[in-house]
């Protein structure tokens, strides 16, 4: 599966573009702790992990609504149903980060684990429509 997905551009193109766009909070994140001299500067910020696995369901909602091809018409919206609520699950999730780090008292350890997990299944599944769109269809008809 992951030689496909390397071996084809448009694949590439989706890796590249969504994953690591909505990595790079993080790694920057990351960065200015490793190389910055700031003493509260926290290392990691939930909401940037969840951050990830809204742009990476962004983008799988955005590539299966321009599937044209009949066959997959009942697939896509399994994933459109499925990425929505996700979507919808993960802002609550967003919203308990932003209050956490407003100083209200959530569970961090636990916000920070839920984020972690939505951030993995975010990935699987993005990889997952991906994989179908751009190597098992032949000639797809979506625009990444």
């Amino acid at each position: 599966m992951f030689t496909g997905l390397i071996n084809n551009p448009k694949a590439l193109k989706w890796l590249f573009y969504t994953v690591f766009i909505a990595f790079l909070p993080i790694l920057i994140r990351l960065i200015i702790w490793l190389f910055g001299n700031f003493p509260n500067f926290a290392v990691y910020s939930i909401s940037d992990i969840y951050l990830f696995s809204l742009i990476v369901h962004l983008s799988v909602l955005h590539e299966l609504r321009h599937i044209t091809d009949i066959e997959l018409l009942q697939w896509s919206e399994k994933f459109i149903t499925l990425s929505e609520v996700f979507m919808i699950i993960t802002m609550i999730f967003i919203l308990c980060a932003f209050l956490n780090e407003a100083g209200k008292n959530f569970h961090e350890y636990a916000l920070l684990g839920m984020a972690i997990f939505f951030a993995f299944v975010s990935f699987i599944i993005g990889i997952n429509v991906f994989y179908k769109i751009c190597c098992q269809i032949p000639n797809s008809s979506t625009d990444l």
